[in-house]
């Protein structure tokens, strides 16, 4: 009788027991599917943005381009008049010398930093993170190499500072109404110097442009096939 009872109780302690852990094993996969949840719609959140981002800065590259090839296109008209000494100073293009050339100094990558931030990188794929830790590496990389650019193009200024009587330093503009003809024919080789440099620049930057938007477009469809 007495090793019924102690059976008995035995049993429904063993079921207690079981009741118990699959208590505790259903909980753990509820909250495991919670977080997983969590941190698929954390993964979404930046994915969009990221996306976003990128799409703005397409844009921007895009606009640097046109530049570019804008401002090429006059540097070889100029390069080309210059070596024939064919232009006339009332068709000088309207080439501004001392001002820095237009280019990207900054990069829409504020989800890309918070990510970081948040620790939040381990969302993504081992392949999926290095994608994006080397596509924000080459954005940085750009902003210094156009640093670097920037300090080549006043270097190549300061070589061939001129002397106009205002200012001693080549003219804000090469407008007609700072320079005369014999002015013009007398610094022909220095703006020959000066349109090589910004020439060579701006092929430099237009180089880089077309490899941004050739990273920035199999960034932007490895993150649209992340969507959900």
């Amino acid at each position: 009788m007495t090793e019924n009872k102690f059976t008995k109780y035995l049993l429904y302690a063993i079921g207690e027991i079981i009741l118990v852990v699959v208590g505790i094993l259903i909980a753990v996969q509820i909250n495991q599917a919670i977080t997983l949840k969590e941190k698929s719609k954390r993964k979404m959140d930046y994915v969009h943005s990221m996306i976003e981002e990128i799409q703005s800065d397409t844009t921007a590259i895009k606009r640097m381009i046109g530049y570019s090839q804008s401002e090429l296109d006059k540097l070889d008209t100029l390069k080309s008049d210059l070596a024939e000494m064919s232009i006339q100073l009332k068709d000088l293009p309207n080439i501004d010398f001392t001002r820095n050339l237009s280019t990207l100094s900054n990069f829409n990558n504020t989800s890309f930093v918070a990510m970081l931030n948040a620790g939040d990188l381990e969302l993504f794929t081992g392949e999926e993170r290095s994608a994006l830790v080397k596509f924000n590496a080459l954005q940085e990389r750009y902003i210094k190499a156009n640093d670097l650019s920037t300090l080549v193009l006043y270097e190549t200024l300061n070589r061939h500072v001129i002397n106009v009587g205002f200012g001693g330093i080549l003219p804000d503009k090469l407008y007609a109404e700072y320079v005369d003809e014999n002015y013009f024919k007398k610094y022909a080789s220095t703006m020959n110097a000066l349109t090589l440099q910004r020439r060579f620049l701006l092929n430099v930057y237009m180089t880089r442009y077309h490899n941004l938007m050739d990273e920035s477009v199999k960034m932007l469809n490895l993150l649209e096939s992340l969507k959900e």
